[in-house]
């Protein structure tokens, strides 16, 4: 199949069936073929403009949901492992999932175009910016 074939939205879909732990794999993996492919390396970029480009993607690297909704995403799925689930909130369980998913794709978007910007691996960069112990849960 080519790339170029390949809808966004069909991409972001996939992501969004992609288990949480595999953010950082999948990343990695994305930033290698960034990397063999990416033209636009050569070009300069000023020196204000990438320190304001790199404060936004470090912003949306560190965004999450609110401990309150993360609160209430882990209490939704216990009530689904048991059973106990109602109409009304699978439905809230999957808008909340749907948003985690997004969230977690708009941060590894961020970091691999941070990643590029800085010359660092994924993974360095996640350990740099405190984010080591949330790609562990």
């Amino acid at each position: 199949m080519d790339a170029a074939s390949v809808p966004r939205e069909q991409v972001e879909a996939l992501l969004d069936e992609l288990p949480p732990d595999r953010l950082v794999d999948v990343a990695r993996f994305l930033q290698s073929l960034l990397a063999e492919n990416d033209t636009r390396a050569s070009r300069s970029v000023p020196p204000a403009a990438q320190a304001e480009d790199e404060a936004v993607l470090v912003e949306i690297a560190r965004r999450g949901m609110s401990a309150e909704t993360a609160g209430r995403l882990a209490e939704l799925r216990a009530r689904e492992r048991s059973g106990f689930l109602s109409n009304g909130e699978r439905h809230e369980l999957q808008a909340l999932e749907g948003r985690a998913e997004r969230i977690d794709n708009e941060r590894v978007a961020a970091l691999l175009k941070l990643s590029r910007m800085r010359g660092v691996e994924v993974t360095e960069l996640v350990r740099a910016l405190g984010l080591a112990s949330e790609a562990a849960e």
